[in-house]
């Protein structure tokens, strides 16, 4: 980038102010001045200008728009490569469809708190702007108004530390309430119902479904699942990828959110079985094609991939077909949990086994549960406490 660079002195007033040209191309002016600055404080202001200009960020000014701004914002995002494409995607959703719709047309100096809480009312209530309805004028959740909001922040505090605007407006918002919604799960006898209804017509996705069910698996873990992650000699898989849903770029692999989701989780022998009768059922799909072996176990008769909404929408027609209540998939990993909760295995060891990075997680997710699971502890003490009074010598 070409800059260059003046000290500046306006009614006793020392500042600087500074001409370069952008990633966009477009020539760009900065300027600073503060009463408290003498001129060796505005001279070591403008050289640690100088220093971002060129190790290649754009400082941007307060007096551009938000649209400019934010638009600019997300195409570093996504080229930043930690990032993972399905949070590239979200980013790219919550800037074009709702942020630059909302506040585009403001400049960046104008952009203040009660602004950005007019933008959530208008959001939670399916509000219009200037440019028309945003999502067809239909009210978000809470939770999506809270990530929405949640993306301008990090695009403001990156605001801030370019020197674009002196503070970030969206600190003094009041977000929006969100609880957390208890999960929707199976009971015993719907689970049974779901499980033996498709086994007994023989459904092609049984298997698919028993894993999931069995293990706590995401949908996109189960999608992202090789064979080669199959151990059917210890009964166990190991979750190394998913494949996750993207705005733009399709169904796209990536690793697990957390390191604590890379993790090998056991399999019990009927579910290992039932796994194994399936890869054989592949292998005869591959002979007919005249294909090398399936690589994903989520994989259809025509060597196709399954992809994760159609994970989703084969298992609520799935549940409509055995009678029970249509959940998300997602669910299936809440009824996994629940169940072994119930049965009293320990929290840390659920916690391991669905991948979360925190124990507190799993325990936020999953309060509801407890109750009844602290009963069964209860009991389980109670009756080791009457054994060993039982066995007291009161001689």
């Amino acid at each position: 980038m070409n800059n260059r660079g003046n000290i500046t002195n306006r009614n006793g007033s020392w500042g600087y102010s500074v001409a370069y040209t952008d990633s966009m191309g477009k020539i760009q002016q900065v300027r600073r001045q503060d009463r408290r600055w003498t001129k060796k404080d505005a001279q070591r202001e403008l050289t640690a200008t100088l220093a971002k200009i060129d190790a290649g960020h754009d400082l941007g000014t307060s007096k551009g728009t938000v649209a400019d701004y934010l638009t600019e914002w997300a195409v570093k995002f996504s080229q930043h490569p930690d990032r993972k494409e399905s949070s590239k995607g979200t980013v790219r959703v919550h800037v074009h469809a709702y942020l630059i719709p909302h506040l585009g047309r403001l400049k960046m100096a104008e952009l203040k708190p009660a602004r950005i809480e007019r933008l959530m009312t208008d959001l939670l209530s399916g509000g219009t702007t200037g440019n028309g309805k945003v999502d067809g004028g239909k009210p978000l959740a809470t939770k999506t108004v809270k990530n929405i909001v949640g993306t301008l922040h990090t695009a403001l505090r990156d605001a801030v530390r370019l020197g674009i605007i002196p503070t970030n407006p969206a600190d003094m918002v009041q977000k929006p309430t969100w609880r957390r919604p208890e999960p929707m799960v199976f009971d015993v006898e719907q689970h049974r119902q779901f499980l033996f209804t498709l086994f007994a017509n023989n459904d092609p996705m049984f298997p698919i479904w028993l894993l999931m069910l069995s293990t706590g698996i995401r949908r996109g873990e189960m999608a992202g699942l090789r064979w080669s992650d199959v151990n059917l000699l210890d009964s166990s898989i190991t979750i190394r990828q998913t494949r996750v849903e993207t705005d733009g770029a399709g169904v796209v692999v990536t690793t697990p959110k957390t390191k604590a989701g890379e993790r090998r989780i056991d399999i019990d022998s009927t579910t290992r079985d039932i796994l194994a009768g399936f890869l054989t059922e592949q292998e005869r799909w591959a002979d007919a094609l005249n294909a090398p072996r399936f690589a994903l176990v989520a994989t259809d008769p025509d060597g196709q991939p399954i992809s994760p909404r159609t994970l989703t929408r084969r298992f609520q027609k799935a549940c409509e077909r055995a009678g029970v209540p249509v959940l998300r998939l997602h669910d299936t990993r809440h009824t996994h949990a629940t169940m072994l909760i119930h049965a009293g295995e320990n929290i840390v060891t659920v916690s391991h086994r669905l991948g979360h990075s925190q124990v507190a997680t799993t325990l936020n997710i999953y309060a509801h549960s407890l109750p009844s699971a602290d009963r069964a502890l209860a009991d389980r003490f109670g009756q080791k406490m009457s054994e060993l009074l039982a066995n007291t010598d009161h001689d």
